[in-house]
């Protein structure tokens, strides 16, 4: 019997996804705040915000595909957020108020400054006047309390999502959404499922353990341009690897996933 490629596993995994990660949620609501923040295993598939002023008050709204937040114009905040820019002085200060699918997750501040422009010294007769230019626009994000001060943030949910698929389906059950996709996995020769899964689920689990660490960064560090340059550049290696080692083999006429071809495994209808 052939694969089964199409709709039939990506609608099994997301199934997955979204029993998997509701158990996740809700072994984490009763603790969720500053520290622990329920967040998505999966990634925003679209965002928009609306800024308005009203009565000299600006707000913003941010809404997501899972996620949004209320945010609003703070000039009173902890010297401790700004300290990676000083002596730059912030031009302005969003405290936000964190939802997922509507559940309270904590806050984050969006911290916009200017980075300093170039100065040059002009001599006009008997005086000297020093020019600067207009710095370039800039932001960064930092995971608060209810009042503004920095705290470091876990956020759980993608990493127990995954490890409970892992489970299960490594300890030889089929996954819930599997079952409701009348899917099942069956060896060619293979022998050692929970390598499968290994393989299957390895990158994720390995994702979901980044986002915990970059988390768990002291500020300095976590703001500092550098090291934001970097997980921006491992987060693009990771979805580049992700379209190879899944989607390609996925959308192949006749191929099979990576991972059931080096252990020796196969998906069929049953």
């Amino acid at each position: 019997m052939n694969d089964i490629f199409g709709s039939r596993r990506l609608v099994a995994f997301l199934l997955d996804c979204l029993i998997f990660g509701a158990i996740a949620i809700a072994v984490f609501y009763p603790v969720r705040g500053d520290l622990f923040r329920i967040g998505s295993p999966l990634p925003e598939i679209s965002q928009s915000s609306f800024v308005s002023t009203r009565n000299g008050t600006t707000t913003a709204l941010i809404s997501g595909t899972w996620t949004s937040a209320e945010c609003k114009v703070v000039t009173s905040v902890s010297q401790a957020l700004l300290s990676p820019i000083a002596p730059i002085k912030a031009d302005r200060v969003l405290l936000c108020a964190d939802r997922f699918l509507g559940i309270a997750s904590g806050h984050t501040a969006y911290v916009h400054y200017r980075v300093p422009g170039n100065s040059k010294t002009v001599v006009q007769g008997n005086r000297t006047a020093t020019i600067s230019e207009r710095g370039t626009p800039a932001f960064y994000t930092v995971t608060v309390d209810a009042e503004g001060a920095p705290v470091r943030a876990i956020y759980p949910v993608g990493l127990l999502t995954f490890g409970l698929m892992f489970a299960v389906a490594a300890l030889g059950g089929r996954t819930p959404g599997k079952r409701l996709a009348s899917l099942r996995v069956e060896p060619v020769g293979g022998s050692c499922i929970w390598c499968r899964e290994l393989r299957r689920l390895g990158p994720l689990l390995v994702a979901a353990v980044f986002s915990i660490v970059t988390g768990l960064l002291p500020l300095e560090l976590a703001t500092a341009g550098l090291l934001q340059w970097g997980v921006l550049g491992l987060t693009l290696a990771f979805w580049l690897f992700a379209i190879w080692y899944y989607g390609v083999p996925f959308f192949a006429a006749h191929g099979v996933t990576r991972y059931d071809h080096a252990t020796g495994f196969r998906v069929v209808l049953g």
